[in-house]
């Protein structure tokens, strides 16, 4: 038989595998479930519970993601769960200050909130970083509308429905 892997047979039995794997830098970090990746399906089946609960997980081996902290805030926002959303998107923007949805998803949290100045300046920051961020110009084109500012509403909801045609609110 050929060599195969330091062992004499080509067909390696599975616990012998997983014995030369382990030995692995970084292999039992491989063979941990992917939780991000089951938050992702779990959302592609239209089960935020069971994201919101494959995301807590991610978070516990890796409290310094910001990904999981910004899913985890949007989702907890679309549970108007607004004080657990805000502790989430403080981190995922404390930690990725270049991420223009974390602003422009903490602008709408501040905005429920009725936080209206903290709401524009993470808007306004989601659009520097991203001027085309459909989600940031919505909601402070909603703003706009609220406080009588018509002009403004219309530019930036028709800057929105430009940037993202099919994600009409």
């Amino acid at each position: 038989a050929e060599a195969h892997l330091g062992i004499d047979s080509p067909a390696l039995p599975f616990a012998a595998l997983l014995a030369l794997t382990l030995e692995s830098p970084g292999a039992i970090k491989a063979l941990k479930r992917n939780h991000l990746v089951e938050a992702e399906e779990a959302l592609k089946r239209n089960d935020p519970d069971a994201a919101l609960k494959s995301l807590d997980a991610a978070l516990a081996e890796n409290p310094e993601n910001p990904g999981a902290h910004f899913w985890r805030g949007r989702l907890l926002a679309g549970k108007n769960e607004w004080d657990k959303a805000l502790a989430d998107l403080n981190e995922a923007v404390r930690l990725d200050p270049n991420n223009p949805q974390a602003f422009g998803y903490r602008g709408y949290v501040y905005q429920k909130r009725r936080q209206n100045d903290a709401a524009l300046a993470d808007l306004n920051m989601a659009l520097r970083l991203n001027p085309r961020d459909d989600w940031a110009l919505y909601c402070r084109g909603l703003m706009a509308g609220e406080r009588g500012d018509f002009l403004s509403a219309i530019s930036d909801l028709d800057g929105a429905i430009d940037a993202n045609p099919n994600n009409i609110q």
